[in-house]
């Protein structure tokens, strides 16, 4: 697995791979998705072209920021002649050729924007709009978090303004914290941006609206009147995300460049919306449904790097003579590895049970009904937050697992931390999107228990589910059950959601709070309760994609030890959560300990196919440690004696201008 240039593969490795019974490619079409051709070909294109095939990621974390960002444009250079062959069948395929090559310049343009003028715009804006995109003639990037405001759109300060005089739009930041702030790649790198503000009208707020604002001349590249950009300096290893600021004066667009397949403003200046105001915000949604996976693809990745040099790696003699054990061989390095590669398939699972729920939110808002749309967009609030926090807590692991060597560039790891810190925080911060979650759940729980109907469908039916009797645990066997998991989530996930409200509730009660400062009393309470939510709907993802995918036996057999073993290690972090909800009781916790770790045992010759599932190659892995060749040692000497640190001329003048004055000055100690 990951050989693509005839390279030899370790022994290691080999016999790693014997010791299991699944069939890799059939877990690797499962985790893709069914997409293995179609990565392939991408793969083999880039085979075709000289400058992107040399283009070495490794050799890019030497760079500097300039040349860093030389580096993207060059890169984008070629992705665009090739796109403008006709070299790609649709943008989604296009876009995941430019993450494989390392030029982020056009990710929000054809990952984001183009989405959503195809969801938002009217049939003329499509017409105009959509093949200049697609063809690169402009590159946009979408634009809305400000220096005061980011998740809370209602507060966002820039204004766009109608002027029934000229038919125009006038753009203003307002004020400081009005400009645009973290925009990804528009602080060098693009000429449009899809712009969120609050529309106005003869003196009326309507609220936040999507416009489409071109920022620089696209023959010179200068910023047109009344635009402030550029970008907002280094951040956390985020050197080549280009985030950006923008501040808006007096800046003028036609009215045809506001979105407006749901939003109208005629000539004469009236507004009417011709669906819910939260329709503009469904093709926002995609972004947070692919976190999801990309969340898992990021864990995968490390795991993959992690497991391979486990194997590779050996550490103390724990008998004289018989040499030192491989670093995986340890239960303890176990521990690291398995929690992060039964999360790295959960979230796969997870996803392919959040696109049926997609699809279902889209054919009702096509008949004007919402409610999905709104339960899918708090479900998702949450998930964002679970599978980010996962995926940070897991890169960490998997970074500290690898020694010292996983805190090299080289390694591969630091990268992925970075990228999984930095979700974290996108897209809506993980506790104010766990309490988009948790309000939806609250109201939920409350309208039921009043009498209403419960109409949120599949996602919540287990809060109206009659309440059954705690389960007999008397051994470690009777909790490798996949359907009796499911229950112990439900039933703890009830109780932390009904612990929350119940705490909500006395606040308002018992202590006279108003309801919003009984929110923020009870708001810890709530967010575990949305945690629990999410991590009931993976499981319960989990375990329908065991029972539906249509695995081959061996494969299935293995899936079902992965989706258990995924289950206990969420009790054993929240055992104290289940032990209070009457799950398990003190005494048969024990089990869930015990069964974690003959699942440890049961898996272990499967390890490496498991790990190595999405079958990365290296071109993407980035990795001295994790190549499926093997030869960390080797690799991480040369990619030290290529710094660019060690050229001899530099350190010769920087001793002669620094260091030597001060060992040859005499001392008077």
């Amino acid at each position: 697995m990951g050989q693509k240039d005839g390279s030899t593969v370790p022994p290691e490795f080999e016999r790693e791979r014997s010791t299991s019974s699944i069939d890799s490619a059939e877990l690797r079409d499962f985790l893709r998705g069914g997409q293995m051709r179609q990565l392939d070909q991408l793969l083999a294109m880039l085979d075709k072209s000289p400058v992107l095939k040399n283009s070495s990621r490794l050799q890019y974390l030497q760079l500097g920021p300039k040349d860093r960002f030389e580096f993207q444009c060059r890169n984008f250079r070629e992705f665009g002649q090739l796109l403008k062959r006709g070299e790609f069948r649709d943008f989604q395929t296009a876009n995941q050729f430019n993450e494989i090559i390392g030029s982020p310049l056009t990710l929000l343009h054809f990952g984001m924007v183009i989405p959503a003028i195809q969801k938002l715009a009217t049939e003329e804006q499509v017409e105009y709009w959509l093949p200049k995109m697609m063809n690169l003639e402009v590159i946009f990037t979408y634009v809305q978090t400000e220096l005061g405001h980011g998740t809370w759109l209602s507060k966002l300060e820039t204004t766009a303004t109608f002027d029934k005089a000229t038919r125009q739009f006038v753009l203003d930041s307002n004020t400081n914290t009005g400009y645009k702030f973290w925009p990804g790649h528009l602080g060098k790198s693009v000429t449009h941006a899809m712009l969120m503000a609050q529309l106005v009208i003869d003196g009326v707020c309507h609220g936040p609206h999507l416009f489409l604002v071109q920022v620089r001349d696209l023959n010179t590249f200068r910023p047109l009147p009344g635009v402030d950009i550029g970008d907002i300096g280094p951040t956390e290893g985020f050197m080549e995300r280009d985030n950006g600021f923008l501040g808006l004066r007096g800046v003028r667009i036609p009215m045809k460049q506001m979105l407006m397949k749901y939003q109208v403003v005629t000539p004469e200046g009236q507004y009417s919306s011709l669906a819910s105001p939260k329709v503009q915000f469904a093709a926002m949604l995609k972004i947070r449904t692919e976190i999801v996976p990309f969340s898992g693809l990021l864990i995968a990745a490390g795991a993959t790097i992690a497991t391979r040099y486990s194997i590779l790696r050996r550490q103390c003699e724990l008998r004289p003579g018989e040499g030192e054990w491989p670093v995986i061989d340890y239960l303890t390095q176990q521990d690291k590895l398995f929690p992060a590669i039964c999360a790295m398939i959960a979230h796969q699972a997870a996803h392919r049970s959040l696109l049926r729920h997609v699809d279902n939110a889209s054919v009702a808002l096509e008949s004007g009904r919402v409610d999905e749309l709104n339960t899918l967009h708090c479900l998702l609030a949450g998930l964002k937050a679970l599978t980010s926090a996962a995926a940070l807590k897991h890169s960490l692991v998997l970074r500290g697992a690898c020694g010292g060597h996983g805190f090299s560039l080289a390694s591969g790891l630091p990268p992925i931390v970075t990228e999984a810190d930095a979700m974290c925080t996108y897209e809506g911060d993980n506790i104010v999107m766990h309490q988009v979650c948790a309000r939806n759940l609250a109201k939920t729980f409350a309208a039921f228990h009043m009498g209403g109907e419960l109409q949120e469908g599949e996602v919540l039916s287990y809060l109206c589910a009659p309440e059954k009797g705690s389960a007999e645990i008397s051994c470690c066997e009777d909790l490798m059950n996949c359907v009796l998991l499911v229950h112990l989530y439900e039933r703890r996930s009830r109780w932390a959601l009904e612990r929350g409200c119940l705490e909500l509730q006395s606040h308002i009660s018992r202590r006279g709070l108003s309801k919003e400062d009984a929110w923020v009393a009870s708001s810890v309470s709530m967010v575990q309760a949305s945690v629990a939510h999410c991590q009931l709907f993976v499981v319960r993802s989990f375990l329908d994609t065991v029972n539906n995918y249509g695995f081959s036996p061996p494969l299935r057999s293995v899936m079902e030890k992965v989706c258990v073993l995924y289950a206990l290690l969420g009790m054993r972090e929240s055992l104290a959560d289940f032990i209070m909800a009457g799950c398990v009781s003190k005494q048969s916790a024990a089990f869930v300990h015990e069964a974690i770790i003959a699942l440890y045992g049961q898996l272990r010759p499967h390890i490496l196919t498991l790990a190595e599932g999405f079958d990365f190659p290296d071109c993407l892995l980035n990795s001295c440690i994790g190549s499926s060749e093997g030869k960390p040692y080797e690799k991480l000497l040369q990619w030290a004696k290529s710094s660019q640190t060690n050229d001899p001329a530099f350190i010769q003048d920087m001793f002669h201008k620094y260091i030597k004055p001060v060992l040859q000055t005499p001392s008077k100690l």
